[in-house]
C-alpha cells in the first residue's frame, strides 16, 4: 500500500550541511554510521534529494541516528494530513505498512512497554527521556496547560520531538496509548495527533516554554511524555485558558 509520505528533504539537507561542514556528506554519515552496510555517496544524496527512502527501518533510523534526529521528524505528508492517518491505519490493519516505516507500529495501539525500547538503542542516549504524570478528576473537567522546555544545546535547524501517551489503570490492562507529539524547532512549536489534526504557534524566543494543552476527562489517567533529548515539564494548576498562544490535542 503506498503511504502518502516522504522524506523531509529540506531538513534533511539542513542537518547533513550543519554536521558535515568541514568533512562533506559521505564522509560523516561513514563515520557516525551504527555498524556495517554503510550507504555510499549516491545512496546518501538519493535519499537528501527525495529520490527514494532507505529499503528498510533499520537503515532508516541509523540515519535519523546520524543526524541526531527522531525518526517522525524526517517524515513530511504528501496529501491531506487526514487522508495519511486514515492510510497508515488501514495499512497497520493489512499488514501492508513500507518496510522503511515499520517502526511507526511500535507506537500504534495499546501496548504494554512505551515508548518502544527497541527504537532507542540507535540514538546516543540509549534509551528515552521520559516524564510521567497523573491526573485525579477534581470535578473540573478541561484542558490541562504544559509547559515543555526542550534541550537547549540543539542548534536552531536541530528538530526536538516530545511523544505524548496515556493510560487508564482500570482499561484496557493499562495499556498505554500512543496520541501524538510536539515539535521544538527553533520558536515554532507544531503539534501532531495521530488522527492526522495539526497546531502551531511561534513563541517570541527559544528559550519561552512552550505551551501545550491536552485533554483531561472525568476518569484518572496516567500521561507520560518521551523524548530522545532531555526536556523539562511543567505542570500549570488547574483548567487552562482559552485564549493565548499555545498548541492543543483535539
Amino acid at each position: 500500500m503506498k503511504i502518502p509520505l516522504a522524506l523531509d528533504t529540506e531538513r534533511i539537507t539542513s542537518r547533513l550541511n550543519s554536521l558535515a561542514e568541514t568533512t562533506g556528506w559521505a564522509t560523516y554519515v561513514g563515520e557516525h554510521w551504527i555498524g556495517g552496510d554503510v550507504p555510499d555517496a549516491a545512496t546518501i544524496y538519493r535519499w537528501a534529494n527525495g529520490e527514494r527512502m532507505p529499503k528498510t527501518a533499520e537503515k532508516y533510523l541509523k540515519f535519523c541516528s546520524v543526524l541526531d534526529v527522531d525518526p517522525f521528524s524526517l517524515l513530511r505528508a504528501t496529501g491531506d494530513v487526514h487522508s495519511v492517518a486514515r492510510t497508515l491505519i488501514g495499512a497497520f490493519q493489512n499488514d501492508s505498512l513500507h518496510s522503511t516505516l515499520a517502526f511507526v507500529k511500535q507506537f500504534s495501539g495499546r501496548v504494554v512497554t512505551w515508548p518502544p525500547l527497541e527504537i532507542a538503542k540507535y540514538f546516543a542516549c540509549q534509551k528515552w527521556i521520559t516524564i510521567d504524570f497523573q491526573h485525579i478528576p477534581d470535578g473540573n473537567v478541561g484542558y490541562g496547560n504544559l509547559k515543555l522546555t526542550g534541550d537547549p544545546a540543539l542548534e536552531r535547524d536541530h528538530p526536538q520531538l516530545i511523544h505524548f501517551a496515556f493510560s487508564h489503570e482500570s482499561r484496557f490492562g493499562g495499556r498505554w496509548l500512543h496520541y501524538g507529539f510536539v515539535t521544538l524547532e527553533d520558536k515554532t512549536v507544531k503539534l501532531q495527533h495521530i488522527d492526522g489534526s495539526t497546531d502551531c504557534y511561534v513563541r517570541g524566543s527559544r528559550s519561552e516554554p512552550a505551551n501545550v494543552q491536552t485533554n483531561f476527562l472525568q476518569t484518572p489517567a496516567n500521561f507520560r511524555l518521551a523524548s530522545l533529548h532531555p526536556f523539562q515539564m511543567e505542570r500549570v494548576p488547574g483548567i487552562a485558558p482559552e485564549e493565548g498562544d499555545f498548541v492543543r490535542f483535539p
